[in-house]
């Protein structure tokens, strides 16, 4: 079997390999599968796109992605199996690849289906019998390609969320801060509206990594005039790692959603070993207890959230244990390391290959 990863933007998995082991980002866990599964990586570049590719972008993915799997239609078999890491690239991939008599075996990440528009499309190009195997890191999604789109058990996998261990580890913060450290990492479903009120007018430094050149994004997750205690700016890696280092309490602060946004920031202040404080969201229900004790508001709950702020900084000592132990059961659940296995024996299952099924090469 010839195996394949299709990615929905391109992506340097040699630079990236470089710059990990310099320990100035974490390691990527496709550049890693692309080595494990021996694979061919495909991803959009200036594909020549056609009338046909902009009409079906306007229903899913992008006109690169669907030219790109016009493409590799052209050249998939029944010897083929490809793993796509989004709806935005698996959608053509389906569309394209999962009508052919000889078609590959075709298994796609979910990150966020169900929504209207991923809804729409999921019916449009019949997702239900052109992919082998949907898998989703959360519960939420699972239930809905099962309740919603039909999709057969068997055909669903719920693959345990990750993170770098070897990058994100705890450190020691910087002697010269003058009063606590709030982090806050991340934009997508972000809520710093909740954050601004619970903070404004305390004693306290609020620090937020996150960039966007869309104005939409900025507007939705932040408030109209920035408290003076609030900055926002982007943290390179290593800068966004000793931020962490440096964090008093690490705040997840989402509006509700059906998906894992804010996940990897959870994930990352676990691996550093941080107190935490998360929003309750629909999507990330199943691992807010997992990794209890924790923190938890409600969305848009500002006085629960500064509750929240005062129980933790009067008592650091016991938050430091709590953090600990998330730690502990973060590095038995969440490695990258378990993560790649875990993917590439589903993948592998598809339509094994002896060599590979006796002795893949999991890391």
């Amino acid at each position: 079997m010839n195996y394949h990863i299709a990615l929905s933007r391109s992506i340097d998995f040699e630079d990236i390999a470089q710059e990990a082991a310099a320990e100035q980002c974490p390691r990527h866990a496709m550049g890693i599968l692309r080595e494990t599964l021996g694979a061919q990586v495909h991803q959009p570049r200036e594909e020549s796109t056609g009338r046909s590719d902009r009409l079906r972008a306007k229903i899913a993915g992008t006109p690169q992605s669907w030219a790109l799997a016009r493409r590799l239609a052209t050249t998939f078999t029944a010897q083929d199996v490809i793993f796509c890491t989004g709806e935005d690239i698996g959608i053509p991939i389906a569309a394209c690849c999962g009508t052919q008599a000889d078609r590959p075996k075709i298994a796609m990440f979910i990150h966020n289906l169900d929504r209207p528009r991923g809804f729409l499309s999921a019916k449009v190009f019949n997702l239900t019998d052109r992919v082998d195997l949907f898998i989703t890191n959360a519960q939420a999604q699972a239930q809905f390609l099962q309740q919603r789109l039909g999709v057969a058990p068997e055909k669903i996998f719920v693959l345990t969320e990750h993170i770098d261990t070897q990058f994100f580890i705890p450190g020691t913060p910087e002697p010269q801060k003058s009063r606590p450290l709030i982090v806050s990492v991340g934009l997508e479903n972000r809520d710093y509206q909740t954050i601004a009120q619970a903070t404004q007018d305390l004693s306290i430094d609020v620090r937020i990594s996150g960039f966007s050149r869309d104005a939409k994004v900025l507007a939705r997750a932040f408030p109209k005039v920035m408290p003076a205690n609030m900055t926002r700016q982007f943290y390179p890696w290593p800068d966004l790692r000793r931020l962490y280092w440096n964090a008093d309490l690490v705040i997840v602060s989402l509006v509700d959603n059906k998906f894992c946004a804010g996940l990897t920031a959870i994930l990352e202040a676990i691996a550093c070993a941080k107190p935490l404080i998360v929003t309750r969201t629909a999507g990330l229900s199943d691992y807010l207890q997992e990794i209890a004790p924790i923190h938890i508001v409600n969305p848009g709950d500002a006085m629960g959230m500064q509750a929240a702020i005062f129980s933790i900084l009067s008592n650091l000592e016991q938050e430091q244990e709590w953090a600990q132990l998330r730690r502990i059961k973060l590095l038995k659940n969440h490695t990258m390391e378990k993560y790649i296995s875990t993917l590439a024996t589903q993948l592998l299952s598809l339509a094994p290959t002896p060599e590979l099924s006796k002795n893949p090469r999991l890391v």
